[in-house]
């Protein structure tokens, strides 16, 4: 699964990052943010393919109500790229373009641990 970011995506996560620190100018990134996210969320929206992690396989049924879940949210039916993953303990990873949901105890434990070592 490739997890580099666009540039665009890069711009946001860089814009977002200064407003919260409150750099300099952090108040007029905030149309720079909302136009960057609109642009990753349209990307997402063109893509044809979702990669989905999980840390053990999905049944039919699920793999078909989170394909139907997708489908709605972009408003086109997106195949599914699923791939095994026990390192993640739990969750679901879901990855469409930039558009990225990480429910895995494996990120909530790599957050707390970040949190945590500040």
């Amino acid at each position: 699964m490739d997890t580099s970011l666009t540039k665009d995506a890069k711009g946001f996560v860089d814009s977002v990052v200064g407003y919260l620190k409150g750099e300099k100018g952090g108040k007029t990134n905030l149309p720079r943010v909302e136009s960057l996210l609109t642009k990753v969320t349209s990307q997402a929206k063109k893509e044809s393919e979702a990669s989905i992690e999980t840390a053990v396989a999905l049944t039919a049924d699920e793999k078909k109500e989170l394909s139907q879940m997708l489908e709605k949210m972009f408003g086109h039916a997106l195949s599914i790229k699923e791939k095994t993953n026990p390192a993640l303990i739990a969750g679901i990873r879901i990855q469409i373009a930039d558009w990225i949901v990480d429910t895995s105890y494996q990120k909530q434990l790599q957050t707390m641990s970040t949190l945590l070592t500040r």
